[in-house]
């Protein structure tokens, strides 16, 4: 088996790009649905389907710079992607367990301190089970595209790996192996970015209670770390099927 960093940058670059791209089919939907709720200005009056391709747009570019500063630099820091590496169906095999065990115990333990702890402090607040409860339709789609896939690439393979290298190259000390502590810096600073980032859509909804806050914040960055972990001790694919597995456990208790 060749190593990752004995493939092309390009050979490297475009299986993660093109895997990243299946999260904005469900993404298009939820544009849609969100400009329909909107009373948009008189000037953009009939901009509908301009806003929602810009939109996407905005997200491929994204996934574009998150894809490429993976596949410049996630090799040298010894993290791995099964597709990006061409490490084989059999190395996922290995994987899955671990990654599918951890997506449920998350999203179970996740479950349980929204109910237990959060909802008693926010009752007018949809849980998670509840944001699910809408069937498989597009709330699963977009948790297991989107959110298992994209945002996966865009905060772990793009976002983690540009903090570990610069913190490798800074503060490295020219070890040969990225520290675990740059790691762990890498892991809980993504982790946290990944929280922040689900704040617009609470705003959005006017739902920015002190509880409600602290519950946005606290849940999402525990999801992080898990993946974080799981993308640093095994690969970016297993961090995208443990998010997955999270929206699954949420439709199937709610």
């Amino acid at each position: 088996m060749r190593t990752p960093g004995s493939h092309s940058l390009w050979s490297r670059f475009w299986p993660l790009y093109l895997f990243s791209l299946t999260g904005l089919w469900p993404l298009e939907d939820l544009l849609r649905n969100q400009l329909s709720r909107m009373e948009l200005p008189v000037e953009f009056a009939g901009s509908g389907e301009l806003l929602v391709m810009a939109g996407l747009a905005q997200t491929a570019a994204l996934l574009l710079l998150a894809s490429l500063i993976g596949a410049l630099w996630a090799h040298r820091l010894g993290m791995v992607s099964i597709l990006a590496h061409r490490q084989g169906v059999r190395r996922f095999q290995a994987e899955l367990p671990l990654a599918l065990g951890l997506g449920s115990v998350l999203g179970i333990a996740i479950v349980v301190l929204d109910h237990g702890l959060f909802m008693p402090l926010s009752p007018g607040v949809t849980s998670a089970t509840g944001q699910a409860s809408g069937g498989l339709g597009q709330p699963l789609l977009l948790g297991l595209f989107y959110g298992g896939i994209s945002e996966e690439v865009m905060m772990r393979w793009g976002l983690m790996t540009l903090i570990c290298w610069t913190g490798f190259r800074l503060l490295g000390g020219g070890q040969d192996k990225l520290p675990e502590w740059i790691a762990w810096a890498g892991i809980l600073i993504s982790a946290v970015a990944f929280a922040l980032g689900h704040l617009p859509a609470a705003m959005q909804a006017g739902l920015l209670d002190s509880p409600f806050l602290y519950r946005i914040l606290l849940l999402n960055t525990l999801a992080g770390i898990v993946f974080g972990w799981l993308y640093w001790r095994r690969s970016i694919e297993s961090a995208c099927v443990a998010h997955a597995v999270v929206h699954l456990c949420f439709h199937a208790l709610a």
